[in-house]
């Protein structure tokens, strides 16, 4: 499933931003998104379809969950990535 996930994110993120920038931890954007992919695919299938993209440590997460409590703990497990600085959550639930 995390291959899955992380294909989707990778292609969809290149829409949105230049992959492979380093934020000021050092860790390259590639870097978090394949973490924050990781963390989310081991929570369940509520996050299948999630797009996670990343720039210079502000990542942003899009597409939708089934509860409000999903949303949050996607900000909550980006948030304990090192090297992100900002997360834009624009998960919808529906």
């Amino acid at each position: 499933m995390k291959k899955a996930l992380g294909i989707v994110a990778v292609g969809l993120c290149s829409l949105f931003f230049v992959a492979g920038q380093a934020n000021a931890a050092g860790l390259s954007d590639s870097t978090i998104v394949s973490k924050l992919l990781g963390k989310l695919a081991g929570h369940n299938a509520a996050y299948r379809g999630v797009d996670v993209c990343s720039k210079k440590g502000v990542v942003g997460i899009h597409g939708s969950v089934k509860t409000e409590e999903q949303k949050a703990m996607a900000t909550d497990l980006a948030k304990q990535i090192n090297g992100v600085t900002e997360v834009n959550n624009e998960l919808v639930v529906k």
